[in-house]
């Protein structure tokens, strides 16, 4: 992730206030974290937690979309909990980073060699941590790098569908990570998986469907 480094000074140009960069705010997200979790006042809790939402808010808004993706792996990864995971999956951040993945127009190469695999290493994080096996994570990886980039493909002329995808992706992400968290079963999420890539793959039929439809 070295080469993106030289993009950090870029975000720091987040609507009219200073953000810092990348390494800077992971670090205060993590830390944040860990500061707050041994405290004994439970009054803390929610201030923590919006806290955390709109510092999340904040970085996946990051122009540089692979940076932002960058430093929610690296918060996942140090400091959140299955839970904090859960209200992740199901907040306005996580929303952001997934449709902006599918409906912002990049430079290709760009999208392919930094922003696409930072999305799905945000992703695969996000699964290992609710105790995924590696080998279902690279197949939800690579299941859902099919559907990002046809969804990708048809955001062009048809953007109301892309955003469906984008959605769609969002709950089904939110759904497998809720029945992980409840899961103990030795299946370590591979039926789950399974059931991902049937439906990812009608997704993608659909969405060559609506190609059609378009002329494309």
């Amino acid at each position: 992730h070295h080469h993106q480094s030289d993009n950090v000074n870029k975000l720091r140009q987040v609507t009219d206030f200073e953000v810092e960069p990348r390494a800077a705010l992971s670090h205060q997200l993590n830390h944040h974290h860990h500061h707050h979790t041994s405290a004994s006042s439970s009054s803390l809790k929610p201030t923590t937690a919006i806290d955390i939402a709109s510092k999340l808010d904040l970085v996946a808004d990051y122009e540089n979309l692979s940076d932002a993706a960058f430093a929610l792996s690296e918060w996942i990864s140090k400091a959140a909990g299955v839970e904090e995971i859960h209200a992740f999956c199901q907040s306005r951040s996580f929303a952001t980073v997934i449709k902006r993945a599918i409906t912002e127009p990049y430079d290709p190469i760009k999208y392919t060699d930094s922003i696409l695999p930072s999305m799905l290493h945000m992703i695969g994080t996000l699964f290992l941590l609710v105790r995924m096996s590696s080998r279902a994570v690279s197949s939800t990886r690579k299941s859902l790098e099919t559907v990002i980039q046809e969804a990708r493909a048809v955001a062009q002329y048809d953007p109301v569908f892309a955003e469906k995808v984008a959605l769609y992706i969002i709950s089904r992400i939110g759904k497998a990570v809720e029945e992980l968290k409840d899961c103990y079963s030795d299946d370590d999420g591979v039926g789950l998986i399974l059931r991902l890539e049937d439906e990812v793959e009608s997704l993608s039929s659909s969405i060559a469907t609506s190609r059609e439809a378009c002329g494309g």
